[in-house]
């Protein structure tokens, strides 16, 4: 196999959901990936929250796997739409800072 010198072709959809979409279809507008998003986290989180409150079942870190793309799109949203204003991505920037040294000590405690 040889190196021609140039990438692969392009993928329609250029992304793992591009194949359920028809190659040259236009990508969903900003309200339709605001409902996807909020769907899929509430539709894969929902299922989990209820057996742990209902029945005391443990949820496991592995079970994030599939609400974290849902999750993905939201924040994506999210953040396009603050693009446009510095002060909320500052802000945002921080949370991020925050939560990071808060929840996961780099260091080990004393």
């Amino acid at each position: 196999m040889g190196f021609a010198g140039h990438g692969p072709p392009r993928l329609p959809g250029r992304g793992p959901g591009g194949a359920a979409r028809p190659a040259g279809a236009p990508l969903p507008a900003r309200g339709e990936l605001d409902a996807i998003g909020l769907a899929w986290t509430i539709g894969t989180f929902a299922p989990f929250e209820l057996l742990s409150l209902l029945f005391g079942r443990t949820s496991y870190l592995y079970y994030m796997l599939l609400v974290m793309p849902g999750i993905y799109v939201v924040v994506a949203q999210v953040v396009a739409r603050a693009r446009g204003h510095p002060r909320l991505v500052g802000l945002w920037a921080a949370a991020v800072l925050v939560a990071v040294l808060a929840m996961y000590p780099f260091m080990p405690l004393p």
